[in-house]
């Protein structure tokens, strides 16, 4: 990553995986060890590209001082991460790094369920390499849980987890606990769908607070201000993140963007351009997949959408 290099066995250095991020400070998990740590200069001047060159799950080497805090001198390679755009600019912003599985958590009532957040995070998660639980969140305000059966299903035929969840009646609860143990798991989704009340659940001296869909907007009103690295009694760490209300997509162009859709794959060696973008061009396999419905309507248009919105954000 251009950072300088360091040497792990030395006296005056150490390596430990960061479990918070706040603005130039960071807090260091080392053996169990928290060290306050502030970033070296240079990191931000080498990774301009990124609003913040440390992310909560980075590995990452510190320089031992005789005074705390000590210093983040470089950051090892990533090998999985979450990221979007930084709103208004190119940067990336990384939400958190080395993670096993995304939790995409979406109410199915209050605030509304939105599948087109989902379908971004998907393609975010299977650019960045990691695998997706998706959970639909606050079933108790449904009088029937049968009333998911499309959306729900829809997602299962493509392979991805699906759990229904709630923190009032317990629904789900344990199937999420279960999916956990052990891994290493950032919670994303808009502000208000119950990301700290589930983690609540899981773990509850967590601690964690959570605060209701403001009446006036519909929105959630945002409860965790940073992300932080959670170890479990159980085993395994969660990532819990401010609420997201804009999931932009980084890195890819748009022709990358239809190989994010698993339903796409076992048509993209049969469409007549490489780089088709499967919007416009002549003899494109995906187009006449979607025709003959072997590929669902909808995500195709919410392909599309985000085709769109890729484009827009490469002309930037």
């Amino acid at each position: 990553m251009g950072k300088k290099k360091t040497s792990d066995s030395s006296e005056q250095h150490f390596t430990g995986r960061v479990i918070r991020v706040d603005s130039r400070m960071c807090q260091v998990d080392a053996d169990g060890q928290i060290h306050k740590c502030r970033m070296r200069g240079l990191l931000f001047r080498d990774e301009k590209e990124f609003s913040r060159p440390v992310a909560v799950g980075d590995q990452v080497v510190v320089e031992r001082l005789k005074t705390p805090p000590h210093v983040v001198v470089e950051v090892k390679e990533r090998k999985t991460y979450l990221a979007r755009r930084k709103a208004g600019g190119r940067s990336r912003q990384i939400i958190a790094a080395n993670i096993d599985q995304a939790v995409m958590v979406l109410a199915v009532a209050n605030p509304q369920l939105n599948p087109r957040l989902l379908d971004r995070m998907l393609v975010a998660a299977e650019h960045g390499g990691f695998e997706p639980l998706i959970v639909l969140n606050k079933v108790d305000l449904l009088v029937e849980l049968s009333d998911l059966d499309p959306i729900a299903n829809l997602y299962r035929d493509l392979g991805y987890r699906v759990l229904l969840t709630s923190t009032i009646s317990g629904h789900g609860i344990d199937d999420l606990i279960a999916a956990v143990i052990d891994r290493i798991s950032v919670f994303s989704g808009m502000s208000g769908v119950g990301k700290s009340a589930l983690l609540t659940r899981i773990q509850p001296n967590l601690s964690l607070t959570s605060k209701q869909v403001s009446n006036a907007t519909g929105k959630g009103r945002h409860t965790t201000t940073h992300a932080s690295l959670i170890p479990l009694e159980i085993g395994g760490y969660v990532v819990d993140t401010p609420g997201i209300r804009e999931f932009g997509l980084i890195d890819l162009e748009p022709w990358e963007v239809g190989r994010q859709f698993v339903e796409f794959r076992p048509y993209l060696s049969t469409c007549k351009f490489r780089t088709c973008t499967h919007d416009h061009e002549i003899g494109c396999a995906v187009k006449q997949a979607v025709d003959d419905d072997k590929i669902d309507a909808y995500r195709f248009d919410s392909y599309l959408r985000i085709l769109e919105t890729v484009r827009s954000e490469s002309d930037l």
